[in-house]
């Protein structure tokens, strides 16, 4: 394994599980000291400890601009600045928008679309330290396609895409590279804390309406196949910046 980001430092939030867990294990892999922030933390140590010595667990809420301040002001204690920050956290709800209580619009978009806002102000004067720095922004391939009764979620997920091509930009003179990753279809723990019945009663929504193709839930990526992507945009040349890539399954 190359040791490319030796010295660095990365911060990756939903760090606990899935996408985020594994971008985690590929950044220690290669050298990195990898900080992860989520909400629970019983689920934290344990993805901390089995990363090794290099994770570094933090209690933190994406959607909660007091408890990322919180959380950057240990970070900023601890390092001298931030070279990676991926923006993973991310959640959904099988509902239709007019079923939406005030609570669950104001928490997808809390953590799909405010979040990743607020930890980029948050990590923006860490990041400028490093003297050459990135930003990923994970999103889903649900944007381009939206699933109904998710549509809160992929309307959350493509705010994104404006959101990384502007600072990209407004922060090109500081050369801290913004990048948006649209993610396919995943193998991870997305889903499972939803209820058996909204979840029976999604898939039968989705099938009747043609979005779940035969043998499609047998091609799904593996977590770590998105880590690679995640690694290798952040491992670019300096004169290089990977601004929107996709990763999907062929199938």
């Amino acid at each position: 394994m190359e040791a490319d980001c030796a010295g660095k430092v990365a911060v990756v939030t939903g760090g606990s599980r899935g996408i985020g867990r594994a971008t985690a294990v590929h950044l220690a892999e290669r050298g990195a000291e990898v900080v992860l922030l989520a909400r629970r933390e019983d689920r934290l140590r344990e993805a901390a400890e089995a990363i090794g010595e290099q994770a570094h667990p933090i209690v933190a809420d994406v959607s909660d601009p007091r408890s990322l301040r919180a959380a950057f002001d240990q970070i900023g204690d601890r390092f001298s600045h931030i070279d990676v920050l991926v923006n993973n956290a991310g959640l959904a709800r099988i509902r239709s928008l007019e079923e939406c209580s005030d609570e669950e619009v104001l928490l997808q978009v809390g953590v799909n679309l405010m979040g990743p806002i607020w930890c980029t102000r948050a990590a923006i004067p860490l990041l400028k330290r490093a003297g050459g720095s990135d930003i990923i922004n994970v999103t889903s391939e649900a944007v381009l396609d939206p699933y109904p009764l998710l549509t809160l979620y992929a309307a959350s997920k493509a705010g994104l895409a404006t959101f990384s091509e502007g600072m990209n930009r407004e922060l090109l003179p500081h050369d801290i590279r913004v990048s948006l990753i649209v993610v396919g279809r995943t193998e991870t723990e997305f889903g499972l804390d939803w209820s058996q019945e909204e979840a029976e009663r999604g898939y039968a929504v989705w099938q009747s309406q043609g979005f779940l193709k035969e043998g499609w839930d047998e091609t799904k990526m593996k977590a770590a196949e998105v880590a690679d992507a995640i690694v290798y945009a952040v491992t670019r040349p300096r004169s290089q910046v990977l601004d929107v890539f996709r990763v999907r399954t062929r199938h």
